[in-house]
Formats: C-alpha cells, structure tokens, sequence
C-alpha cells in the first residue's frame, strides 16, 4: 500500500508544472524514439462485470519475453525480484487489498512468455477496479475497471421450525476446509463457512459449533490438540468436511459440506452413519 502511494505520488509530482518567471517559457525534454520502443506497454485483460461471490480471473500482458534455453528464474525480475510487480483489488468502500499473482508459460508467434493474471472473489457490488504497480523497465500504474454486480448478502432463509424435542438430536459440530480453495468454493458454501446468522442458528437450535478450521492451520496449532480426535477420524477425505457428534459424546460421523443452508439443516436433523 505505501509503495503503491509513493509511486502515485511520484506520479502527480513528475506531472505537476513548475511556477516560471512571468514571459519565460518552461521546456522539457523529448521522449525519444529509442525511449518509446523500450517501454513496456502493460494492460490488464478481464470482465467488465462481474457477479458478486462470483471469482474472475484478470490477465496482464506485455510482459517481457523469456528464452527457455536459459534459467528462467534468472529472467523474471519483474516477477520475483526487487522491481517486481505490485497488484491490488480495489472495491467500494473497503481498503486496497493486495492480490497474489499466478502466471502461465504462453507460448506465441513471437516466443514465449510468462503471462501473470490474478484470480479473484469479488464481494461487494459496485465500481471496482485491478491496479498493477509495475516496477521493471518503464514504471507504469495500469488499471482496469469492472462493475460488481447483484447483492452478496442476501437474506437468510426461515429458519425451519424446531424440530420435536429428540435427546440424540443435539449435535457438537467442527467442519474442516481449505483456505487455498476459497477462491473455487461455490457462493453458498462459502455461507455456511461464514454467516453468522447459522451460528445463531445452531446455538439457538441446542447444537455446538466447536469450531470452523482450515486444514493448514489446524494441523500445525498444537492449541488444538483436544480436537486430535475429530481431525484423525476425516483423515484421507477430501474437503471442505463437516463433522459431527452427540453432543454427549459417541461415534464422529463426516460427511462432505452441503452444498446450502438447506442441505445443512437437513443433515443435522437426520445424518446417517
């Protein structure tokens, strides 16, 4: 953020005219032929618009060519070294939030390159735009604008009536999943991972959420060591995981995470072994 500020302000101070003596004229060096040629001419690529909880991936070309006869580390300073670039999601009233760059070998009539683009999950509706910071050769701030569309929070549904007192029915819960997938997680899966509404609801219901953890995390935080059991008993399946027990105490059951709200409530009100 401070480095993207300083290069705006580097930007509005290159570009603001010096006060001259009244009848002198204020002259300023020519951009040579040879100048123009070795700048890079950098561009974002993406939608215009895009749905809210909806993830879109933002491609930037005009990148430097890179021979494969070579190292290819050793040729990417634009990416991995101190004039690397910088990228930034910005949306409607929220800070700039940086983003992480991927980048694909594309192989062209003029050669290869190594093309960055950069996935994200757009939240907010309204204006939004993707800035790179670019650092190598010519110093450029490139911007592409794109509408968010639709409303990410939208209401939760009824709550389903409460079900007749049942003694095995309460449940203590603890659901797994994986920060790297977030980006590819369907919209209202992402809900159930986050909504404060279900946990509301859960609590309301007599259920315990013990906790919601990512699979990284939750293997190296030794804090966690109390819920062994419940990591062990999901070993091998694949995530995102819910997983469940009477809430005094017996057998874990695991299944995947429903798919929405209403897939959830009716597995707590029935799951099978």
């Amino acid at each position: 953020m401070n480095r993207l500020l300083t290069i705006l302000t580097f930007i509005v101070a290159a570009n603001t005219a010096v006060p001259a003596t009244a009848g002198q004229p204020i002259t300023v060096p020519g951009f040579s032929a040879a100048e123009a040629a070795s700048a890079d001419q950098i561009a974002i690529v993406g939608p215009a618009a895009i749905a809210a909880g909806q993830t879109a991936d933002f491609r930037i070309t005009g990148t430097p060519p890179v021979n494969l006869t070579l190292p290819l580390f050793d040729q990417i300073p634009w990416l991995n070294g101190d004039a690397r670039l910088y990228c930034y999601l910005a949306e409607t009233d929220r800070p700039l939030l940086p983003v992480s760059v991927r980048a694909d070998l594309v192989f062209g009539h003029t050669g290869a390159t190594l093309e960055p683009f950069l996935r994200v999950l757009c939240t907010r509706p309204g204006q939004a735009r993707i800035l790179v910071d670019w650092n190598f050769g010519q110093h450029q701030l490139a911007e592409h604008r794109f509408q968010i569309t639709n409303d990410i929070n939208p209401p939760d549904p009824p709550v389903p009536p409460d079900p007749e007192p049942d003694p095995g029915g309460k449940w203590q819960i603890l659901i797994f999943h994986e920060s790297t997938d977030l980006p590819q997680t369907p919209f209202q899966q992402l809900i159930l991972l986050s909504s404060s509404a279900l946990r509301d609801q859960l609590a309301q219901k007599g259920h315990v959420l013990l906790g919601i953890f990512d699979k990284d995390s939750f293997a190296s935080d030794d804090s966690k060591g109390r819920y062994t059991a419940w990591w062990n008993a999901i070993a091998g399946a694949t995530l995102p995981r819910i997983a469940i027990a009477n809430l005094d105490g017996g057998i874990i059951n695991h299944y995947p995470l429903p798919a929405d709200q209403a897939a959830f409530w009716t597995l707590l009100e029935k799951p099978q072994p």
